[in-house]
């Protein structure tokens, strides 16, 4: 059993690190989908060695119960996008078509990024308090999911008046 895992840990990471690269050396605008199904199964890998609650135990438990999450992300995702991306214009996706959208954004962009937060939490929350968790989560992820795009701009910030800014990622994207 753990060799199986490890094998499928290892493809997660190899899976991630490709969407890193292909952001910053290829030009690729779908970079963030490997990136978030790979991180998300490289990091369920490492939850499942440290923690009784990562994707893959809840998965080998109760299949329909991870699937129902997924949708519930889906409908998370969709909602997001509507009030944020579509009633306020504060980021948009200029070099997607409605396809690109549908499977990038809603099918893999926030399911996989939200179980992808979920397993990192897990992970900080093992060393930290729950606050602290949140914090350090936080900024960590921000920084993992934006740094690379800010090479392939595969999303774009629209956020009037404010224009501080961290290594290229506006201040806003961190709260």
């Amino acid at each position: 059993m753990f060799r199986k895992y490890a094998i499928i840990g290892l493809l997660g990471l190899t899976i991630a690190l490709y969407g890193i690269f292909s952001a910053i050396y290829l030009d690729n605008i779908f970079w963030y989908s490997y990136f978030a199904i790979g991180a998300t199964i490289f990091l369920s890998y490492v939850t499942y060695h440290i923690t009784n609650k990562s994707l893959i135990k809840k998965f080998e438990k109760d299949k329909f119960d991870v699937i129902k999450k997924y949708f519930y992300y889906v409908v998370i995702g969709i909602s997001i996008e509507v009030i944020f991306n579509y009633f306020l214009d504060l980021w948009s996706y200029p070099k997607y078509s409605l396809y690109d959208n549908i499977v990038n954004v809603f099918i893999i962009g926030y399911p996989f990024a939200l179980f992808l937060l979920y397993e990192s939490f897990l992970i900080i929350n093992k060393k930290f308090n729950f606050v602290s968790s949140i914090i350090i989560g936080t900024i960590l992820n921000t920084f993992l999911n934006e740094l690379p795009n800010t090479f392939v701009h595969e999303w774009v910030y629209n956020i009037p008046n404010l224009n501080l800014e961290i290594l290229n990622i506006n201040i806003f994207v961190f709260f």
